[in-house]
This record gives C-alpha cells, structure tokens and sequence, in this order.
C-alpha cells in the first residue's frame, strides 16, 4: 500500500511540474533553464527613471489598490504609525529589494512586500517593523545555538557564471530555522548585485539526519515562501534514491509554490553522485558544508556569525583597532583581485584576469623594445613602473568592474576576513595594492627575461648545428664521390668492359693459331683476392700461369713479339690488334684487356 500510495504521489507530481511548464511560453522555458545553468541573468536594466517611475506606481498600488482591511496589509499599517518605521519601510533601498525580486512588476512587488512585513511580524515582532534583524538582539540563545550547528549555510564563494550567491539549507524541525532562514535571506539581499541576480538554493537531505523526517512537516506547515526577500534564481533538491527520501521530495516541491517550480531541480542519487551533478550547475563542491560521511562541516558558519556580529556592533571593530572606513566583504565577486598569503586563490577569476594583464603590459615592453633591434627588455625604471601599475588598477576598475579585496587578520582575535581596499584617498591601501602588483609584475618581468634568454640560447645552438649539419653534409658528399671514384678505378684491373649488344668480334688469326672448337671453353682468374669465372669468346682456354700470358690476359709490348705476315719490323695495326685480342665473358658481360703502348 506504501509503494503504491508513493507511486501516485509521483506521478501526479510529475503531471503538475509538466503542466505548469507547458503553461510557459518558449522563451520563458529557455530563460529558467539559462538562469538555472548560471548562463543568463533574467534582471532587467535599470535607469533612474525606471526606479522613480516604479517607486512612485509601488506606493500608488499599495495605497489605492490593496483595501486596508486586507490582512496582509496589517503590519504595513503599523509601520506607517511611527517615524522609525516610516523611515525604514518607505525607504528607497528596502522597496527596491522586492521590486528587483519580482522584476519590477508592480502588482506582484506589493503583494510581495505586504506578505514579508506581515511574516516577519509573527516572527520577531514590532522590532522588524522599524529597522532589519540583528542577529545578536533578536535571536535568543537558544536560537543562536542551532544557528551555529550549521543547517542554514551562506557558502563563501559565489557560483561561477554569473557570480551568484549559494545558501544550502539541511531541513531541521525547529521553528528557530524559519527566522534563521529569514535572517540569512535579508543579509544576502544588502548586496544589489545579489537583489539582482538572485540567490542559489541547495536543499540537502542526507540519511545520516535523523530529524530529516520532521523536517519535512516543518516544509509542509509552512508552504509559503515569505521568509525570502531575494529571487531565487535555481532551487536545487538533493536526495538520496530511496523511497523515503523520495516522498520528502515530493512534499517540498509541494510547498515551495508554483512560481518557483519553474525554477527547480531534482537530483537524486549518492553524495558523491550529487556533488558531481552539482558542479555542472557552476556550484562549487569543495564549500558544500556536509562531508562525504554526512557530516556537517561548522568551520564556514561559525565564522560568518562573529563577522555578523562585528558588523552589526562597531563598537567591536573599534576595539579591535579596525579602521571601520573599509567595508567587510563576505563574499568576494567573480572578477575581485583577491589578495591572500599563499596560493589558494590563484585560479579566482579576478585573480586570472589580473595576471593576464600583467602579461599583456611586459609583452609589450619586450615588443616596443625589439622594434629598436636590441636584443635585450626595456628597463623599467620606478616612474615608468609607477605608471604601469596606475594603467593596471584603472583597467581591473573601469574596464573589468573588478575590486581589490585584501585577507585582513587582526592581532586581537584568530578570525580573518576579506576587506575591501580603496584606490583613492587611502594612502594605507594604495601602498598596498601597488606593492602587491609591483610584486607580480616584478616576477612576470623576470619570467620574461628568463624565456628571452632561453630563446637567443636556442637560437644560437640551432644555428650552430645547421652549420656542423651542413659540414657533415659536404664532407659525406666529397667522401662519396672519392668513394666513387675509387670503385672506378678498381673495376677488374685491366680490363674495359663491352656493351653486351656487340654479339661477335672477328678475328684474324696467323697461320700458326689453330682452329678453336666450336664449343667455348672456361677458365676462372684471380683478381683483387675473388676468383672469377670467364668464359673464353673465341674457344681458347686461357691460364693464368701460362708463361706467354702476363697479369690478367699479357700483351706483346715489343713488336717482335707480334707475328707479321711481312719482314718489315712495325706494330700491328689497331684492326690487326683488335682482332688478335682474346676477349673473356663474366656473368654475361664481355671484356678485353687494355693494351699499353
């Protein structure tokens, strides 16, 4: 009966979130999803105009269109009876909270507004009718403690995208969790660019919890959403898949109302599952305050409430020898220049962005400098360094809208907060910014050199082996062709070798040569330490141990040694010779010995 009672309850969970999407028109549909994603920002752009017009038509609303009988509207009317709280409710930064969160369309901002003073005014009385909530006058001890076990969280780092503010709530049965949470929202929303933008919600249920299950009769008594005075931009419900967990589910995506159904998502699964599912919604893992073993992590929370207190009691920041002109950031933007001992914050945004900066202006001074053709940087001297830093700060400021934001420790207490540096008329922060950008421009310049000098030495080494390469060249070349030359010189001795297309040499032969048999004859020769195999052209067989026979095939170098027909004593002629040459064939290549005059 439970599993079939679960079941029905998620199917007609599933068939209200699709109809009420089906409801949105396309552009509507793509605008949540790029806003969930961290991809777009749904916040119009504002003017002056636009902010008068909408105050001046937000007074006429509630005035004229919302009767005075109306039970949301009563503890408006209170704050209109005295001057404390005229003065806070009609002020022009509390309006614009509930206009920005409902995009400045009138009707809603006023229901909006009206709603939010009523529900404050059950929870902490008149005094939230007069001035905002302070953490330490209007919460008891009691209430503090459970605020410090950490199950309402403002994470200290932004999403990336664009820059939102992350709170992750772990569901708690205990009616101090809606003030906190109250709380909690009216601190994000001091900062505009946050009223803007809208906040991130993360909703973690955990198995290790054992007050998960009143936690979600707290969500169901309580199915407004009124403790909120910020947008939020993406509600994420995270739970473990079993069927207990699921139904918890269902419950709260009941109660948080249909205007922000649009803007939620389901995840399911392991802890660690969820966390990487997270992280493609641009949240940042390692600050989600719950450990793989379902602890919650209190070191963020607790921190965050003593620089609450020091916020709200400047007598506090006094005594710390503080100087209160600057302003306590609790979290720093995306494109802040963060300054903190150590290395944690090298890959913040701003940080990078800075850098990049740097890069670009010691870049330059190489490239300005090897126009002139010297091989080395431009010195940079103090002035010029001076003037390269002041162009730094102007564009982190003017062109990237980014802060400079410094790790500020105090000498009478362990905690450490971000505090924001002024460029102007703050002789302490200016010396610090610079020092702080002379020191990375400093190490860049130095960088610089460092490759600079690697390159001209690579240089010169590439050039030295062309030329030892080019050498070897050459000297290869000259040793073949020596080789070359040798191996012509050293083909068969004395022997020229014959076109193989000649097919016969005639021959004369004396009266004394006899005739050869018609079958060839062969005969293998020494030369250069091989043994060749010739066969005779002419039949002959030819020794090399014959004493008429010197070398390879001898010769008659004297002209007695030649036989004449006649008695007259001249040499052959050259037909004659030729023709009593005996010529040899190996390996079917035909060859004559050389004659020597």
């Amino acid at each position: 009966m439970v599993i079939d009672a679960e079941a029905t309850i998620q199917v007609s969970i599933e068939v209200l979130l699709t109809e009420e999407l089906n409801q949105l028109s396309f552009k509507d549909r793509n605008d949540y999803q790029d806003e969930i994603h961290s991809v777009k920002c749904l916040a119009i752009d504002e003017t002056t105009a636009l902010i008068d017009r909408s105050l001046l038509e937000l007074q006429i609303e509630i005035d004229n269109n919302i009767p005075d009988n109306n039970k949301m509207k009563t503890a408006y009317l209170l704050s209109q009876c005295t001057v404390e709280g005229r003065s806070f409710v009609n002020s022009r930064q509390f309006r614009l909270r509930f206009l920005r969160y409902e995009l400045f369309h009138i009707q809603k901002s006023a229901i909006r507004m009206l709603r939010w003073l009523e529900f404050s005014y059950s929870l902490f009385g008149a005094v939230a009718l007069v001035r905002p909530i302070c953490l330490s006058t209007d919460f008891t001890l009691h209430e503090q403690k459970v605020f410090r076990k950490g199950y309402v969280q403002l994470l200290p780092f932004r999403a990336s995208g664009t820059g939102r503010q992350i709170i992750c709530v772990i569901p708690y049965d205990e009616k101090a969790i809606l003030k906190i949470l109250a709380y909690t929202f009216w601190v994000v929303g001091n900062d505009i660019d946050t009223q803007r933008k809208g906040v991130v919600i993360i909703v973690m249920f955990d198995s290790s919890f054992h007050q998960v299950h009143q936690g979600a009769g707290m969500v169901r008594r309580h199915s407004n959403d009124c403790t909120m005075s910020v947008r939020p931009s993406a509600i994420h419900i995270c739970t473990p898949d079993t069927p207990f967990f699921r139904l918890r589910r269902h419950f709260l995506t009941m109660a948080i109302g249909s205007h922000n159904r649009s803007r939620l998502k389901l995840h399911v699964g392991t802890t660690v599952e969820l966390r990487y599912i997270l992280q493609v919604y641009g949240i940042p893992i390692e600050s989600i305050p719950i450990t793989y073993t379902g602890k919650i992590k209190l070191a963020y929370v607790r921190q965050w409430l003593r620089i609450r207190n020091m916020i709200e009691d400047q007598e506090k920041l006094i005594a710390t020898n503080y100087n209160t002109n600057n302003t306590i950031v609790e979290a720093p933007y995306l494109h802040d220049v963060l300054f903190k001992p150590g290395t944690s914050f090298t890959n913040h945004p701003g940080n990078i962005t800075l850098r990049n900066i740097i890069q670009s202006k010691v870049k330059q001074l190489y490239e300005d400098h090897n126009d002139n053709n010297k091989p080395q940087l431009k010195v940079v001297t103090k002035d010029l360094k001076k003037a390269l830093v002041l162009e730094i700060i102007d564009e982190i400021e003017h062109i990237h809208r980014g802060r400079f934001v410094y790790w500020h420790k105090s000498n009478n207490m362990s905690d450490c907060w971000w505090v924001l540096l002024h460029t102007k008329d703050n002789i302490r922060d200016e010396k610090l910014i610079f020092d702080k950008i002379g020191f990375l421009f400093r190490k860049s310049y130095t960088k610089k050199q460092q490759q600079h000098q690697k390159l001209v030495k690579l240089k010169h080494k590439v050039v030295s082996q062309e030329d030892l390469i080019q050498v070897k060249t050459t000297a290869a070349i000259d040793q073949n062709k020596i080789s070359n030359n040798k191996k012509k010189m050293k083909i068969t001795g004395s022997l020229i070798m014959i076109d193989s297309d000649i097919t016969a040499i005639t021959r004369k032969t004396t009266s004394s040569a006899s005739t050869s048999s018609s079958a060839s004859t062969s005969t293998t020769i020494k030369q250069n330490g091989g043994t060749y195999l010739f066969h005779s052209l002419d039949g002959s067989k030819h020794n090399n141990n014959n004493k008429n026979t010197r070398g390879l095939l001898s010769l008659p170098h004297h002209h007695h040694d030649y036989p004449s027909s006649s008695d007259t004593a001249s040499p052959p002629s050259s037909s004659l010779l030729s023709s009593r040459i005996p010529s040899s064939e190996c390996f079917g290549m035909k060859f004559v010995p050389t004659c020597y005059d």
